[in-house]
């Protein structure tokens, strides 16, 4: 279909913008009666006092031996207190044991874990997801066992205490019966004493003399034995205090062992949660990398390019110099035509707009794509390359609206042959608005559907829906068949994307040049070109145009930081694996 073109010039305007007991051992000793006393007394009366005096010092002796015999079975019971004590300590000692064995298992298991590390390469193969919860499953029951074995262990200290407590009370028993074995030796010391006084009387009487000493000999035994049993009753406490201590660094053994068991345990957990986060996050890299690269690819393997055929430079060249090269140009043209063909893009196949109202975004990413497509032809011809910026692509839109869509100025008519061209009192009029520098417009039919009714006349149909990539793709094939189909407009748009500039040529041309494109109303594409000065800000915040070279570089970037993390992911699995291992081997040995 045929492209219509004007050229508007305008002049430049300024525009400013974490107890040991210890029993004391007393020495009882009774004193040898001695013959010095020597008395003359001989009457039978006085054989009769001295007789009732023995009589109450035996009497006292009796007592004496009563009284010790009651601190001996204070004793007896004491004695019996302190071994159904030690029956306990014994008892718990026992339990001790049993938990401080458990310890040294758990111990042994850790051991012979570590000792089969090297053999969890070999194993990780096996870590399939079965046996993986099944290790899992394990480990949960051991940590089971590890708080029923605390417990087990603290009912065992309750219990030590509690023997602590018999021993104790025991003790006191044993301290009570001292006492009374103490004060009772007071009582025998008194007897001998009436004894002596006694005997100093009788000493002619042999038989009641001979009594008295077998009876003071028997109490003096007495508290012998009564003393020995203390010391051995003594003895006995001692042994429990030490048993009781021995018990208490059991059960401090047994709780290192535990708390070692359970650091360890949690040491290890804590490695796999990092190694785990460290996976999801290399996965999470991999993932991300891999989309960014496969999205530069597709860039690559779409990405749009004008070529010119080989003479189309001499021949357009020769074309502002005055000669005669249409009918060259229209011939190359043939091959322009068909060796330059759009690439879709996915990703833009996938956003639909409207094409009358499209947003700034969608505005300046069309700018940008028909831009590039046009440097790719200034740079093939050695002409200065036009750019963009925020303020081209609002002029653009503004030429749009006030030009053609508010007057519904249709450029080309229902039937094509009827329309009413390129508005230039309206270009002047923007252009002037926004000091703007010259203008130029190439508009092309672009997406607006052209058909034939049942008479063969052409006439306006309905137009299609829009997506960014079929937009891109009319502004492609705009630009194309202005530059390779353009005969019968003089191959005026041609040159006014060439841009030859004013100082070769100035119809066309314009220095500094900046362009935007939009879609009126009618579906018709509008490239309009102003220049920039230093005051109008239209070459203010240019934006980058993209090119092969500039995407190739991007995909290098982007493979190096996909690799890095698929290095990262590829040791945490192995990491991952080794762990897992480990867990099976601690569960099975333990």
């Amino acid at each position: 279909m045929n492209s219509k073109k004007k050229i508007v010039t305008l002049a430049g305007v300024s525009l400013v913008a974490t107890a040991g007991v210890i029993a004391s051992t007393n020495e009882v000793k009774a004193d040898t009666t001695s013959d010095n006393a020597q008395a003359a007394a001989t009457s039978q009366t006085a054989d009769q006092q001295a007789q009732a005096k023995v009589d109450r010092a035996q009497s006292n002796v009796n007592s004496a031996s009563q009284a010790t015999s009651a601190a001996q079975s204070q004793l007896d019971s004491a004695n019996a207190a302190n071994s159904a004590a030690q029956a306990d300590v014994n008892s718990q000692q026992a339990v001790v044991n049993d938990a401080q064995a458990k310890v040294d298992a758990a111990t042994s298991s850790v051991s012979t874990a570590q000792d089969a590390e090297t053999k969890a390469q070999q194993n990780a193969d096996q870590a399939t997801s079965a046996n993986i919860q099944k290790a899992q499953d394990a480990i949960a029951n051991q940590e089971a066992q590890i708080s029923k074995d605390t417990d087990a262990i603290n009912d065992a200290n309750k219990a030590v205490s509690d023997a602590q407590s018999t021993v104790d009370a025991a003790q006191k028993k044993v301290n009570d019966a001292t006492t009374a074995r103490d004060n009772q030796q007071k009582n025998v010391d008194a007897a001998n004493d009436a004894v002596k006084n006694a005997q100093a009387i009788l000493d002619n009487s042999d038989q009641a003399k001979k009594q008295a000493q077998d009876a003071l000999n028997q109490a003096n035994q007495k508290v012998a034995d009564d003393t020995t049993a203390v010391n051995n009753k003594q003895t006995d406490v001692n042994n429990a205090a030490e048993a009781k201590k021995n018990a208490d660094e059991a059960l401090k053994n047994a709780n290192d062992a535990q708390t070692s068991a359970q650091k360890n345990k949690d040491d290890k957990q804590a490695i796999a949660d990092e190694t785990s986060a460290a996976l999801a996050d290399a996965n999470t890299a991999v993932k991300d990398a891999q989309a960014k690269v496969d999205a530069i690819n597709d860039k690559l393997a779409n990405f749009n390019t004008i070529t010119l055929p080989a003479g189309y430079k001499e021949a357009i060249t020769g074309l502002i110099k005055g000669e005669d090269s249409s009918n060259a140009l229209t011939t190359l043209g043939q091959n322009g035509l068909r060796n330059n063909q759009y690439k879709s893009n996915k990703n833009d196949q996938k956003i639909t707009v409207d094409y009358n109202n499209l947003t700034e975004a969608q505005r300046q990413e069309l700018s940008i794509f028909a831009t590039g497509l046009i440097n790719q032809i200034q740079s093939q011809m050695g002409t200065p390359k036009t750019s963009v910026s925020p303020k081209s692509v609002e002029f653009a839109n503004k030429v749009v609206k006030e030009a053609y869509n508010d007057p519904s100025w249709d450029g080309f008519g229902p039937h094509m042959i009827d329309g009413k061209s390129h508005n230039s009192d309206g270009l002047q009029k923007v252009s002037k608005e926004m000091n703007g520098n010259s203008v130029l417009e190439n508009m092309s039919s672009s997406i607006h559907n052209y058909t034939y009714d049942d008479s063969g006349n052409i006439v306006s149909g309905e137009i299609a829906p829009q997506t960014m990539d079929s937009l891109k793709h009319a502004l492609y094939d705009d630009i194309v068949s202005m530059m390779f189909d353009d005969a019968d407009s003089g191959w005026g748009h041609a040159l006014t994307f060439i841009n030859f500039g004013e100082k070769d040529w100035s119809i066309q041309s314009i220095d500094n040049e900046t362009m935007g494109v939009a879609f009126d109303k009618y579906g018709y594409s509008h490239f309009d070109f102003t220049g920039a000065t230093s005051a109008n800000g239209f070459g203010d915040n240019k934006f980058t145009v993209p090119s092969n070279d500039e995407l190739i570089s991007e995909l290098s970037s982007a493979i190096l930081f996909y690799n890095l993390p698929k290095q990262i992911k590829h040791q945490s699995k192995r990491l991952m694996m080794m762990l897992k291992t480990l867990y099976l081997l601690l569960i099975k040995y333990s």
